[in-house]
């Protein structure tokens, strides 16, 4: 078993040599990256043979740590100019793409789009938790609906599509469903009121909650 990830170049003990940043020139008045897409260097830890530290020139420059990745020259297909190509690679490069991409993947729609567990603050641990697992079952159900939409191939839905399309779903019932939902909860339990309560129900919510205090 070994670790293969991205590391910030800043970190101590990295291998200063490897460190690349993107850079440009003209040429034949085209913008053209330098070092091209594909360069990679390489460098091996002297006391543990097995650690590797690399940089791979994607659209910018990826710099990794492997504790056991390949160092054997694979290639990776990436998407140039609107066509994918085949793009040369170190093997550690591909694994680290293979297996690690879903994670990736999964914590970019989890906590940059529409989190629900980002919007909310709260002081109780459980409280984030608890977002944070309600987030984690909505972008699985997200995925799980791209992966079906693609197998009947039907053109799948945007995330915020599908967030709205979830929301009207669970969100669809009617007015007494609703009422019963919301009388089984007492106010004392709710951070505020439910949205569309009226002054009455409001009233009688409180009134609810009050003589349960005094019994």
């Amino acid at each position: 078993m070994y670790l293969t990830g991205t590391i910030q170049t800043d970190r101590a003990g990295y291998a200063k040599e490897v460190v690349t940043a993107k850079k440009t020139r003209t040429v034949n008045k085209r913008k053209v990256m330098v070092p091209p897409q594909g360069t990679t260097k390489i460098a091996q830890n002297k006391q543990v043979p097995q650690l590797t530290a690399a940089m791979w020139m994607d659209r910018n420059p990826v710099h990794m740590l492997s504790s056991g990745g390949s160092r054997e020259p694979v290639t990776v297909m990436r998407r140039i100019h609107g066509n994918l190509q085949p793009v040369p690679a170190p093997g550690l490069v591909r694994d680290y793409h293979r297996w690690m991409g879903g994670v990736d993947v999964h914590d970019q729609l989890r906590m940059q789009r529409y989190s629900v567990q980002l919007a909310y603050k709260t002081r109780k641990y459980y409280k984030t938790l608890f977002l944070g697992l309600v987030d984690m079952g909505l972008v699985n159900a997200f995925i799980v609906h791209r992966l079906y939409r693609k197998q009947i191939t039907k053109p799948t839905m945007k995330h915020h599509a599908f967030l709205e399309m979830l929301m009207e779903q669970l969100l669809a019932v009617d007015e007494d469903t609703f009422v019963e939902i919301e009388e089984a909860t007492q106010a004392k339990e709710r951070t505020a009121p439910s949205p569309g309560r009226t002054d009455s129900t409001q009233q009688g919510a409180a009134n609810a909650a009050a003589t349960t205090f005094d019994d």
